[in-house]
Formats: structure tokens, sequence, C-alpha cells
């Protein structure tokens, strides 16, 4: 199996066309003022998973000391796709973070308890870089 997330600004389901459209891809985040509350779009993608498993899905936010300051409830995700395909799926979701301090961040997808993934993202005060 693997997975992979990517962080953005902004992201739409398209459910007729069943797929998705990513805004600004984001590596880097200015704040104005802290604490701050950051709404982070997230996009999911298992591939390679067996077609007829469950797996119990959980996406962290963890500052540079790897302390979790932000997580998703568990939610559960499954083969989606069709027979010809490589068995996958790709699911969305919008994530409320509170940052009250700046520094090199994770967003880390945990698929049955297991880090499969990590995307870095580091939060800076205006005027900073």
């Amino acid at each position: 199996m693997r997975g992979n997330l990517i962080c953005c600004k902004n992201l739409d389901f398209n459910k007729d066309r069943l797929c998705h459209t990513l805004g600004e891809v984001i590596n880097r985040i200015e704040i104005s003022t802290r604490p701050k509350v950051l709404e982070i779009y997230v996009l999911i993608k298992l591939s390679g998973i067996e077609i007829d498993k469950s797996y119990e899905v959980e996406v962290q936010f963890r500052n540079e000391d790897r302390t979790v300051v932000g997580y998703t409830d568990k939610f559960i995700l499954y083969n989606r796709r069709g027979n010809k395909q490589v068995p996958g799926v790709d699911s969305s979701i919008k994530m409320k973070v509170v940052i009250t301090n700046t520094g090199n961040f994770t967003m880390d997808l945990m698929i049955d308890g297991e880090d499969i993934d990590s995307y870095p993202i580091y939060i800076f005060d205006q005027g900073d870089s």
C-alpha cells in the first residue's frame, strides 16, 4: 500500500465527474497573528490497497517536536476503483488547526495506526520568511 498527502488552500470535489480539483498547493503559510486558526485542505491518496479491506484513517498535524497539535476524527476508506484499475481511493478533508508558534510542521497520514506519509509545512510570522 502507498499513501500520499497534498495540502492546499482550497479543494473541490466534483460529484458528477468523481474528481478533485486542487487550489494553491502550500508548502509554507504566513500568519499575521497568534494564536491563529488555519483551515488546510488535504487530498489523501491511497493506492495498491486490498480490494476487500477497509482502512482506518487519521490525519495528524505535528509541530517541530513531533507533538500532535491537531488531528481529524478517525474515518474509514476502502477501494473505490473499477476492476481494471489499481485498487485505491482518493479522499479529501478540511482540517482546522490552532497555531500558537511558528516553525516546521508536518501533516501526517496514519493508516490503521501506522504513519504512512508526511507532508511538511513551514509556518512563519508576517514579515519573516
